[in-house]
């Protein structure tokens, strides 16, 4: 059987929000194109007054950060706005800054071991960080720059990968004994954070259930 994930609400209806494009081996297209069909989803979803459009604009766009669905739906946005909107989903400040990483492929062993630390799967997770040790201090190649511990925390990064398995805490010791760096930063919501920083802000390893086992099997040395 499976691991059990927690996906929160808004999590799943952004990822049936956008659920063609991010089938199996979504990432193997470069960054620019990847955040382009994402505007492109976003925006017609948007333009065609659906109301799930409206999660990602609150996420991303602080003016919305309190609005209402319709109050969103209403403002009339323009496709540069969506698009600033899509970018800081993925860890950029607005759309400009997305152009220089637009050519940038990402690696796919380095998202394979993401989607795999989100399912769950401690066995894999273990074979991946043995095959290429570097993986456990890989960085992403979004704006973020998230490392597997950061993708751990639920917090910061794409929101369609704010997913918390209920095996987190696991998942967390196999990464620390791979040699994941627990103070290393990203910068993100206008300063520098630690995995356990973002962790222990995240709602969602609270609302799962795993926040106090998860931050102590971080902190572990």
């Amino acid at each position: 059987m499976p691991p059990s994930l927690y996906i929160p609400v808004d999590v799943r209806a952004v990822h049936d929000l956008h659920r063609p494009m991010f089938l199996a081996n979504w990432w193997e297209e470069p960054v620019g194109g990847l955040l382009k069909r994402h505007a492109e989803s976003l925006w017609a979803a948007y333009r065609a007054g659906n109301p799930l459009s409206a999660i990602e604009i609150r996420n991303h766009a602080p003016v919305f950060a309190q609005s209402g669905a319709g109050h969103i739906l209403e403002a009339e946005l323009s496709r540069g706005q969506i698009e600033d909107v899509v970018a800081r989903n993925w860890g950029y400040r607005d759309g400009a800054d997305a152009e220089e990483d637009a050519a940038v492929m990402p690696n796919a062993v380095f998202e394979d071991a993401v989607e795999t630390l989100l399912a769950g799967n401690e066995r894999r997770l273990a074979e991946l960080l043995e095959q290429v040790p570097e993986l456990a201090t890989a960085r992403s190649p979004f704006g973020h720059r998230f490392t597997l511990l950061h993708y751990a925390g639920s917090n910061g990064c794409e929101l369609i990968r704010q997913i918390v398995p209920h095996n987190l805490p696991a998942l967390i010791r196999i990464l620390r004994e791979a040699g994941a760096n627990p103070e290393a930063t990203v910068a993100v919501y206008g300063a520098e954070y630690r995995p356990a920083e973002l962790l222990a802000t995240s709602a969602h390893p609270r609302d799962a259930g795993v926040m106090e086992e998860a931050l102590a099997a971080l902190r572990s040395a």
